[in-house]
């Protein structure tokens, strides 16, 4: 019995071709993509790092207590939206009924109009209503059963 050469294109179906270079084709893309997530896992670490060595010395008491201060005055902190996410948080919670929530760039807007309006002449009301708002919990309604 003879035996013939055997190429290796021949031993290998069409279809098995294909299904190789499918897979070669699939390894090289989750390849490229475990190298752009580490990429982008290295560079989210090296910002947050760097946000963190150099805020660190401004947390303390005052930064967690303090109203904050205006543009371009140093220091100051975030108080006021402390307090008002953990109100929030007790409504949300039914530790509390309810919390007024006010809108302090309106108040404002309102002032200017009204000294805008004094200024040239016109009359200006003795009390400007500002528009403020109640939050309250949801209630959820009664299943019944």
């Amino acid at each position: 019995m003879a035996v013939s050469a055997i190429t290796p294109s021949s031993a290998i179906p069409a279809r098995h071709r294909v299904v190789a270079r499918r897979r070669v084709a699939q390894s090289v893309v989750v390849g490229l993509l475990l190298l752009a997530t580490i990429l982008a896992v290295a560079l989210l670490v090296t910002i947050l790092g760097y946000v963190i060595v150099r805020g660190l010395p401004a947390l303390d008491l005052a930064f967690f207590t303090e109203r904050p201060r205006p543009f371009g005055e140093s220091g100051g902190g975030i108080g006021p939206a402390l307090l008002g996410t953990a109100l929030l948080a007790a409504v949300n919670s039914g530790a509390i009924s309810a919390t007024v929530a006010q809108y302090p760039y309106t108040i404002g807007q309102l002032g200017v109009e009204a000294c805008l309006a004094a200024m040239r002449g016109k009359s200006v009301p003795a009390n400007v209503a500002a528009r403020i708002s109640r939050a309250v919990a949801q209630v959820q309604p009664a299943t019944g059963r």
